[in-house]
């Protein structure tokens, strides 16, 4: 899924990344009974921002982070340099629990969609119970509860992330864990507040799945106290989907984006406070992609419309869009970019010369 990967800086966000030097956080952690939860990042790296402005800000993982972790920071380039290589750290970003003796616990590399599965994935690497071996031996001993079944297919999930993007056959591995369980269970059971986790975007990407539907449809028969992640979970679900069929990943009959458009209407479903209907133009433009110039006249005509965040992933998503067509029109897409970068936040705009470069250097090759 093509997504922006806009900058917010840890200092905005709702978990608290203190800024102090790792023998300070050994320090605190003791003081205050805490675990120290380590961000390895560096300036360079897309997933180590998603994070940043997509997870941290979040109050339920700002929530978790600040009641257990003294959190830090630290570039693995430049200040967190020597720690890094004590921890063996090889990829970006790598998030790393360590006890208050100053004694790895666990750690997961990579980003997450969502602030639940970063949080499942937390209390997986803290708890020895969850440990992989564990966790391994107890699903296949055929033990199966919410909280198990969530922290396995976290598991096989990190398993399938590589370099490049993700092993599909092992994601389909996590997926196939997670239509089994939610087969195995009653609509009671569906909706108990453990098996939540089963409509997170990380494992529900479409509300038109039987997932998706079932949480949709069922949304007021949720316990009182999980109402406010049903509805930021249909939020969220709705908004991959949109943002996916806007970026090319798939295309939408007319039927369906007006199916589309009408549930937006009847859930009210927004993003950061703006319409999706402007967006939904653009889709009903790209339509089956038989007509890509004057997809690009549309662009060029209604670009403004789009807010910051909605731009940007339309920009990003133009690999996907374009990548297959013509050598001339991959050249007017790569042009329409460069357009537009004035208008992009700073932080844009290495990742937008990337997709230039896919684009020009595509049709440069012929």
């Amino acid at each position: 899924m093509v997504v922006a990967t806009l900058m917010m800086m840890h200092a905005t966000a709702q978990t608290n990344f203190r800024k102090i030097t790792y023998p300070e956080a050994l320090a605190a952690a003791k003081a205050e009974g805490k675990r120290i939860f380590i961000d390895f990042q560096t300036t360079w790296c897309g997933p180590c921002k998603m994070m940043a402005k997509n997870i941290f800000p979040l109050k339920a993982v700002g929530d978790y982070m600040n009641a257990k972790f003294v959190a830090i920071a630290l570039d693995a380039e430049k200040e967190g340099k020597d720690l890094a290589k004590r921890f063996k750290v090889k990829a970006y970003p790598t998030f790393i629990i360590v006890g208050a003796d100053d004694v790895e616990i666990g750690r997961t590399e990579g980003s997450h969609p969502s602030g639940d599965s970063f949080i499942a994935e937390l209390d997986r690497i803290s708890d020895p119970s969850l440990s992989n071996d564990k966790v391994r031996e107890r699903y296949a001993s055929g033990e199966r509860n919410g909280k198990l079944v969530n922290a396995y297919a976290q598991l096989l999930r990190e398993k399938a992330q590589t370099r490049s993007g993700y092993d599909q056959q092992k994601m389909a591995e996590a997926q196939k864990v997670i239509e089994d369980y939610y087969a195995s269970l009653s609509e009671k059971d569906r909706l108990l507040p453990e098996n939540i986790f089963l409509f997170d975007r990380t494992f529900t990407d479409s509300p038109y799945s039987d997932r998706g539907q079932f949480l949709v449809n069922n949304r007021a028969k949720f316990p009182a106290d999980s109402q406010e992640q049903v509805q930021k979970d249909i939020d969220d679900i709705f908004a991959g989907y949109i943002f996916s069929a806007l970026t090319g990943d798939f295309t939408l009959t007319p039927a369906e984006l007006s199916r589309l458009r009408q549930d937006a209407k009847t859930l009210n479903l927004t993003y950061e406070n703006t319409s999706y209907e402007p967006v939904f133009g653009f889709i009903q433009q790209w339509g089956d992609g038989s007509k890509p110039e004057a997809y690009l006249d549309y662009c060029k005509n209604n670009f403004s419309k789009l807010t910051e965040t909605q731009g940007s992933s339309l920009l990003f998503g133009f690999t996907n869009l374009f990548g297959q067509k013509d050598d001339a029109i991959k050249k007017l897409a790569a042009q329409f970019i460069r357009q537009q970068l004035l208008t992009q936040p700073a932080n844009n705009i290495m990742f937008l010369g990337r997709t230039i470069g896919m684009l020009e250097n595509a049709f440069q090759k012929h």
